[in-house]
C-alpha cells in the first residue's frame, strides 16, 4: 500500500501534470514523502524545468516489464539501506529481500530518515557504503 504511487505513475500524462503543478496533490505527496521546500524547488528546477520528469517516470513505467525478465537471485554482497520514516517502502520489503539474495545480506536502518536518504542523509549513507565495501 505504501508504494501505490508506482501504480499511479503507470497512467500516461496524469503524473507529469500532477507533479509539474505548484501546490495541489503532487506537491502534497512530495512533502508527505519527506521533501522540504528546498528539495521541492530543486525538483522543479532540475527535474521538471529541465525536462527530466518523463524520463524519471519511465523508470517506474518500465518496472512491470523488467520484473518479468528478472531471472535468478542476486549473488553479490547486498546492503539494503532503509529508513524508518520512509513513506514509500515498508520494512517488510527489506525483511523479505534476503530470499532474493544468495550473497551476504545486511539491513541497515537509518532511524528518523525519510524516503530521500541520498539527499538528506548523504554522510550516513556514505559511511554505510564505505563500511560495506571495505568489509568484503
Amino acid at each position: 500500500a505504501k508504494s501505490f504511487y508506482i501504480l499511479m505513475f503507470q497512467v500516461p500524462v496524469v503524473p507529469e501534470r500532477m507533479l509539474s503543478r505548484r501546490g495541489g496533490l503532487g506537491e502534497r505527496m512530495l512533502r508527505a514523502s519527506g521533501m522540504d521546500t528546498q528539495m521541492i524547488e530543486t525538483f522543479r528546477d532540475e527535474i521538471v524545468a529541465d525536462g527530466a520528469l518523463r524520463g524519471g517516470l519511465g523508470y517506474y513505467r518500465s518496472l512491470p516489464r523488467s520484473a518479468r525478465s528478472f531471472a535468478g537471485r542476486v549473488s553479490v554482497p547486498t546492503t539494503y539501506v532503509w529508513s524508518d520514516g520512509d513513506t514509500a517502502l515498508a520494512r517488510r520489503g527489506a525483511e523479505l529481500t534476503p530470499q532474493f539474495v544468495t550473497g551476504p545480506y545486511e539491513l541497515e536502518v537509518l532511524p528518523g530518515a525519510t524516503h530521500w536518504i541520498l539527499d538528506q542523509n548523504p554522510r550516513e549513507l556514505a559511511e554505510i557504503v564505505q563500511r560495506r565495501v571495505t568489509s568484503v
